[in-house]
């Protein structure tokens, strides 16, 4: 475990080893931000675009491209629901979900920043690890609008949750 970040999470990881720079990690920086100071498009990979670039290789190793980008990397050691839609929807349907597992014997701990990006990015992983050292069965998250320093957050957040997401903009 390093030191703290000053934004509360790592840095924004650019490849420009390419004539069209890439954006690897996501962090405080975002891809707006970057653009005004670089000539050339950026780029940004899709959920999983990374991975689906390596597979020819043999057992890609995503750490030697840029540290963070192993979604392992993220995850505790219980099992961790993110939840995604509007702030209100989150907080009801993760407080809805606790009462329910929590009558079935289960251990469950709660992260909602309540839709604040820059609250999340400085305590996210403080909370996700207090939570998991804890001995939580469960940790239920509450996601963030993906704009700015909050895609950033999400993009930590998806890795935690090892694909366990409930969409409640399609439910």
């Amino acid at each position: 475990v390093g030191p703290d970040c000053k934004l509360g999470i790592e840095s924004t990881i650019l490849d420009i080893s390419d004539e069209h720079p890439l954006i690897l990690r996501k962090g405080p920086l975002t891809r707006d931000q970057l653009q005004e100071a670089c000539p050339r498009a950026i780029y940004e990979l899709a959920e999983g675009e990374l991975e689906k670039m390596l597979k020819g290789e043999e057992e890609p190793d995503l750490e030697e491209l840029a540290p963070g980008l192993k979604y392992k990397h993220y995850q505790p050691k219980a099992s961790f629901i993110l939840y995604t839609g509007a702030p209100e929807a989150c907080t009801g349907a993760i407080r809805s979900a606790a009462k329910r597992m929590e009558k079935e014997g289960k251990s469950v701990g709660i992260i909602d920043f309540m839709g604040d990006a820059k609250e999340a990015a400085n305590k996210f992983y403080l909370e996700l690890r207090r939570l998991d050292e804890e001995g939580k069965d469960i940790i239920m998250c509450a996601g963030l609008p993906e704009v700015g320093l909050g895609g950033a957050v999400m993009d930590r957040m998806r890795k935690a949750s090892g694909g366990e997401v409930v969409n409640l903009d399609r439910a």
